[in-house]
């Protein structure tokens, strides 16, 4: 991976002498156990010599290599979200208890985490609902990154449409992470909605 971009820059003067130091910050996120090799990581710096043109100069990190794990009682879980604090909240427009057939409700799912990039977040796979048809949405991931903190966002989007008269049931959903302060698995419930 070549790298010019997404750095911090700060300076500092030691012993009379102009420092500049320029910060990375990488995110990596294994999706699997196992050993994960990570390969250099060029930066492309540029000098000025006094009165000089600049000259371009790579630097490379050394590879190193990640070990990944799953916590007790996480086995069957496809993608683990692993932070200090989920914020998994859920909304429903309009907010119907009766509806006809043909009418339409909008399912938002936000994803909010530190120390995870929205990309990080596993993607929803809605279960197939009785009566509705599903239309998914693209969704929408954000990033803040300071001085090497992050806060990742991401919300999924769904739209139930009713087909048939009836009660529809539209499921809820339950999501595993593991809270790295507390060392512990916990789990996040999304209640079901029920629609006439």
């Amino acid at each position: 991976t070549d790298v010019d971009d997404f750095s911090v820059t700060y300076g500092e003067k030691r012993d009379g002498v102009e420092l500049t130091t320029r910060l990375y910050t990488f995110a990596f996120y294994p999706h699997r156990t196992g050993v994960h090799k990570i390969p250099k990581i060029t930066v492309h710096v540029k000098f000025r010599s006094e009165g000089g043109s600049p000259h371009n100069y790579p630097m490379a990190t050394k590879p190193f290599e990640i070990s990944a794990k799953l916590p007790p009682g996480a086995e069957k879980t496809s993608t683990l979200i692993s932070t200090t604090g989920l914020e998994i909240k859920q909304t429903w427009q309009p907010d119907l208890n009766k509806a006809k057939s043909g009418d339409a409700v909008t399912r938002r799912i936000h994803f909010k985490a530190p120390n995870v990039m929205g990309m990080g977040f596993p993607p929803v796979i809605p279960e197939r609902v009785e009566g509705a048809a599903i239309y998914p949405e693209t969704p929408e991931v954000s990033d803040k990154v300071y001085r090497g903190d992050i806060q990742g966002e991401r919300i999924e989007t769904f739209v139930y449409v009713f087909e048939t008269e009836g009660t529809v049931t539209l499921p809820e959903m339950t999501f595993t992470w593991f809270d790295t302060e507390a060392n512990q698995l916990k789990r996040i419930e999304l209640p079901a909605k029920t629609v006439t």
